[in-house]
C-alpha cells in the first residue's frame, strides 16, 4: 500500500479517536454520540449538521505497526509520505465541515523539538495546494515551518491568498501538546496547551468548492501526501463554531472521581498534555497525614483499590506533575456518603421593619427547611440605615449578639446564617481587590463584610485603617469609625452566612409594582416574596435548571483565568469528565436555563460589559431581560461592594426563574466543587474561607440562600395516614428516581419543636404500620433518598419531606 488511497483505506482500521461537532445554531449542543468511523461514517458525505458527534475506529492487530499509544487509548503516527488521513468531499451538495468560521482542534506529539522541526513543511489539516499566483486554485492549511517554531492557518482563493495567522511555537520532542486553531470572520486565533494567540486576521474570503473536491480533507498531512507532521496525532476535532478561552483551558486545573461499587474503588480522572510521572497523594479528610499512593505514576486516569477505603468517608486526593509544569490539582472524594437526616441548624434574621409582612411567606418557607431537615430558628434584626452610618455600629453589634446567643452552643453540625431583608451590614478593609484605587475611581476601604456574622470568635479591630474616599462616601474607612481594618478573615469561621436583599433599587419600581403607591419598601417586600417562592419551587424540583455550566469570558486571556479556574473545578467536581457539560455562552439571555453561569467582564456598582454588551440595573424592569441560571457568579469590578443603589448583584437575584444566588469571585477563594458532595451554599462558603492557607478576603459576597444545594431529588406524593383492621399505617407514593436509597421517616408529636428522625427502610416499601399509642396530631414526614454519582465520588441525596398528621 504506498499510494495515498490506500493510505486513507488504512487509517480506517487505525485506532485513534476523532470527533467532528457541529450544531445549526452554530453553538455547541450535547448529544448522543454520533456513528463510527468504522462502520462507515462520513463526516463530509453527512446530509444534515451532526450535533456533537464522535466516532472511533477499531484497530486490526495486522497493523499494529502503523499505530501507538495516544494521550488516551491509541493514536496515530504520522511520519512518512503517505501518512494520515484523507476524507472525500460530497460530489454532490455542499460538505457539513465548516472553514468560515470553527475550530481545529487536536493533541499532538512531536518527534522533534522546535529549531531542529520536521525538516520540512508539515500540515496538520487542509484542503488544496498552496500556489503562487496566478496559477491559486484555493487551498485551506494549518501547517507549520520546517524548524517547527512556527504554527499557521493560511487561505488562498483563486485570486487572492493570505496567512491569517502565524504563532510561534515551542515544541519538545515526545511531549504532548493541545493545539486549537480557532477561526471567523471576526478574527483567528491559535491556542497552544491553554495560551492564546492572536487576534488574526478574520476570515473573508474562502476558496471554492472545487478545492476541496479534488483533493478531499488531509489530517496529519497534506493532501499530496507529501507533508506529516512527523509525531502522533490523538483526539482530533472540528467544530463549526469558534472554541472560546473555556473550552480550551478548562483542562489544565479539572479533576474529577467515580465511585465503582462494585470493585469497591474510587477512579480519579484529570486531563492532561503530561504523560506523566505524577505522584498522587490520599488522606481522609480532617486528618493532616498524606499517604502516598504513587511516585512515577504514568497516564491520566488511576483507581484506588485500597483496603483502607470506608464507604461513608470523604478523602482528599492530590495529583502533582513530578516535572513541576503542572499546577497541583486536588479534590475531595465522597465514598457512598450517607444521607444527612439532619443537616444542622438555620437562623433567620428578618429586617425588623418587613418583617410583619413577610409573616405568611416566612412561615412557608421555614417548614419547607423543616421538611429539609433543617432545625429553624426565627428571629428580628435591626435594619441598616444608608443615611446616617453613625447609627450603624450598635445595630450591627446587637446583630451579631444575636448569632452568637442563638449559634453558639450547636458546635458539632453545620451552622448557617440567612439575613432576610436589609439587615444592618458590617464594613470592613482597605484594599481594593478590583484595582481601582485612582482619585477618581477609587475603591479602596471598607466593603460589606457579611461573613464578620459568620465569626463567632474572632478579634475584628478599628483602629489602623485610615482612609477618607473621595469616590464614594461608603467606602471611607477611619479609626473609631465603626468599620473595621481587617482585609482577610482573622480566624475560622463557624457559620455560613447568606442574605437575600433587594434595599435601594428605584430603577426597578416602575415594572414591579403596578399599584400607585410605589414606595421602595413595598418593592422589597414584593421581590423578597418572589424569592422565597422561587426557592420553594426549586426544592420541590418544580423550578429546575440544566445540568451544566456556561462561562462567558470576555476580558483579557490573564484576566479571565481565575473565572474559568473556578468554573472548571466546579463543573468537574459537579458532573465528571463530561466536556459537553462546561461550555462558553451568554448569562443574560432568556430561556438559558443552566445550573451555574460565570460572567467576567467590565463592572460598575449598576452594571456589568459582557459578551452581550452593556447590561444595567435598570435593564431589568424589562421581561426581556433576566439572568436565568440556578446560580451565577460575578468576576467584575465594584460588585463584591453590593450594598449600592441600584446594586447589579441585587438585580441579577430579582429575576423570577433564576438565579438563586449570586456570588462576586472577584473576593475569594472560592471553592465551589464542594457542591459536587451535596454541600449546600453555606458550607461552601465556610470550606472556602477555612480552607484558605492565607486567609480569605472580607468581602466575600454572596447574596442567597445559604441552605441551597444543586443536586435535588423529588418528593414524593400522597403521603397519608390509612386505617386497615385496626391497624394505622402510614402510606405513601410517586416516582422512584434511577438510583434509590432508602425512604426515611421522621416524626413531630404534638407541642415539639420538629422533626425528629426515627427510622429508614428499604426504598421499594410503600407503607409502614404505626404504633398504636402514637398520639393524637403527630406528624410524620417522608423523604426518598437518591444516590447521586458526581464528579465527587456518590452520596444518598435527600428530597423534601412530605408531611401528614394523625387524627
Amino acid at each position: 500500500m504506498s499510494d495515498w488511497k490506500s493510505r486513507r483505506m488504512l487509517w480506517f482500521c487505525l485506532a485513534c479517536f476523532l470527533s467532528w461537532m457541529t450544531a445549526a445554531s452554530g453553538q455547541e449542543t450535547a448529544g448522543m454520540p454520533g456513528a463510527t468511523l468504522h462502520l462507515g461514517f462520513d463526516p463530509l458525505i453527512q446530509p444534515v449538521p451532526i450535533r456533537k458527534q464522535t466516532w472511533t475506529v477499531v484497530p486490526e492487530g495486522t497493523l499494529a505497526n502503523l499505530h501507538t499509544s495516544g494521550i488516551t487509548g491509541q493514536g496515530l503516527v504520522s511520519r512518512q509520505a503517505m501518512d494520515g488521513i484523507l476524507l472525500q468531499a460530497p460530489q454532490t451538495g455542499a460538505p457539513t465541515a465548516a472553514f468560515l468560521r470553527g475550530t481545529f482542534k487536536c493533541f499532538f506529539k512531536p518527534d522533534w523539538t522546535s529549531g531542529q522541526g520536521p525538516g520540512r513543511h508539515a500540515t496538520l489539516a487542509g484542503f488544496g495546494q498552496w500556489k503562487v499566483p496566478p496559477d491559486m486554485t484555493g487551498y485551506w492549511g494549518i501547517t507549520m515551518d520546517p524548524t517547527g517554531k512556527q504554527l499557521q492557518l493560511g487561505i488562498q482563493s483563486t485570486t487572492r491568498g493570505e496567512t491569517l495567522i502565524a504563532a510561534d511555537i515551542q515544541f519538545e520532542k515526545d511531549r504532548w501538546v493541545e493545539i486549537a486553531v480557532s477561526y471567523a470572520p471576526e478574527g483567528t486565533w491559535i491556542h497552544v496547551d491553554g495560551v492564546t494567540h492572536g487576534p488574526g486576521q478574520g476570515v473573508s474570503f474562502l476558496p471554492p468548492d472545487r478545492a476541496l473536491s479534488d483533493t478531499g480533507l488531509s489530517i496529519g498531512n497534506a493532501p499530496k501526501g507529501n507533508q506529516p507532521v512527523g509525531g502522533i496525532l490523538d483526539e482530533v476535532q472540528w467544530f463549526n463554531f469558534p472554541l472560546k478561552q473555556v473550552e480550551l483551558e478548562s483542562r489544565q486545573w479539572s479533576m474529577s472521581a467515580r465511585v465503582d461499587d462494585k470493585q469497591s474503588s474510587i477512579h480519579l480522572s484529570w486531563p492532561s498534555t503530561l504523560d506523566g510521572p505524577f505522584a498522587i497523594r490520599r488522606r481522609p479528610q480532617g486528618q493532616s497525614r498524606w499517604r502516598l499512593l504513587e511516585t512515577e505514576w504514568k497516564g491520566f486516569h488511576y483507581q484506588d483499590f485500597a483496603a483502607a477505603l470506608q464507604k461513608g468517608q470523604i478523602y482528599q486526593y492530590q495529583v502533582q506533575s513530578r516535572s513541576g509544569k503542572e499546577r497541583l490539582r486536588d479534590l475531595a472524594v465522597g465514598y457512598a456518603l450517607p444521607a444527612n437526616v439532619h443537616p444542622g441548624t438555620i437562623l433567620i434574621l428578618v429586617d425588623e421593619t418587613l418583617a410583619p409582612q413577610l409573616q405568611v411567606e416566612l412561615e412557608l418557607y421555614s417548614r419547607t427547611l423543616e421538611r429539609e431537615g433543617w432545625q429553624v430558628l426565627v428571629d428580628q434584626a435591626p435594619r441598616h440605615d444608608d443615611r446616617d452610618w453613625s447609627r450603624n455600629p450598635p445595630l450591627i453589634s446587637r446583630v451579631k449578639g444575636l448569632v452568637q446567643s442563638h449559634l453558639s452552643h450547636q458546635i458539632h453540625q453545620t451552622r448557617l446564617l440567612l439575613l432576610l431583608g436589609h439587615v444592618s451590614v458590617p464594613y470592613s478593609g482597605f484594599r481594593a481587590l478590583d484595582g481601582h484605587t485612582r482619585p477618581q475611581d477609587d475603591h479602596r476601604g471598607a466593603w460589606p463584610c457579611d461573613v464578620y456574622y459568620g465569626d463567632l470568635d474572632g478579634v475584628w479591630t478599628d483602629h489602623s485603617v485610615s482612609h477618607m474616599n473621595q469616590t464614594s462616601r461608603f467606602n471611607s474607612n477611619l479609626p473609631g469609625d465603626g468599620k473595621f481594618d481587617q482585609d482577610l478573615t482573622p480566624t475560622l469561621l463557624e457559620v455560613g452566612v447568606g442574605r437575600i436583599d433587594f434595599a435601594n433599587m428605584p430603577s426597578l419600581l416602575e415594572s414591579r409594582l403596578v399599584r400607585s403607591d410605589k414606595k421602595q419598601s413595598n418593592l422589597e417586600i414584593k421581590l423578597l416574596k418572589e424569592y422565597l417562592g422561587k426557592n420553594i419551587l426549586y426544592r420541590n424540583k418544580r423550578l429546575n435548571f440544566a445540568m451544566e455550566t456556561i462561562v462567558d469570558a470576555t476580558l483579557s486571556p490573564i484576566m479571565n483565568q481565575k473565572i474559568i479556574s473556578t468554573a472548571a473545578t466546579s463543573a468537574w467536581a459537579t458532573y465528571g469528565d463530561d466536556y459537553g457539560r462546561l461550555r462558553s455562552g451568554r448569562i443574560f439571555t432568556k430561556g438559558n436555563r443552566s445550573l451555574w453561569g460565570f460572567v467576567s467582564g467590565y463592572g460598575g456598582g449598576q452594571s456589568l460589559q459582557a459578551g452581550e454588551g452593556l447590561i444595567e440595573t435598570k435593564d431589568f424592569k424589562s421581561s426581556t431581560m433576566a439572568a436565568e441560571v440556578g446560580f451565577l457568579a460575578l468576576y467584575s469590578s465594584w460588585h463584591a461592594d453590593w450594598n449600592q443603589t441600584d446594586g447589579f448583584m441585587k438585580a441579577c437575584l430579582s429575576s423570577k426563574d433564576g438565579p438563586l444566588g449570586v456570588f462576586s469571585i472577584m473576593a475569594g477563594p472560592w471553592n465551589l466543587g464542594r457542591v459536587g458532595l451535596g454541600a449546600c451554599l453555606g458550607e461552601v462558603l465556610l470550606a472556602s474561607v477555612n480552607g484558605s492557607e492565607k486567609g480569605a478576603s472580607r468581602a466575600m459576597a454572596f447574596l442567597g440562600d445559604p441552605s441551597l444545594r444543586c443536586h435535588v431529588t423529588p418528593p414524593l406524593d400522597d403521603v397519608k395516614i390509612l386505617f386497615s383492621e385496626g391497624q394505622r399505617y402510614l402510606a405513601w407514593g410517586g416516582p422512584q428516581p434511577d438510583h434509590p436509597e432508602k425512604i426515611h421517616l421522621y416524626q413531630k408529636p404534638p407541642d415539639s419543636d420538629g422533626f425528629e428522625f426515627f427510622l429508614s427502610i428499604d426504598s421499594e416499601a410503600t407503607s409502614i404500620g404505626l404504633p398504636q399509642e402514637v398520639a393524637s396530631g403527630t406528624e410524620f414526614m417522608v423523604r426518598q433518598g437518591e444516590w447521586i454519582h458526581s464528579g465527587s465520588g456518590s452520596f444518598a441525596n435527600l428530597s423534601l419531606g412530605v408531611v401528614t398528621r394523625t387524627p
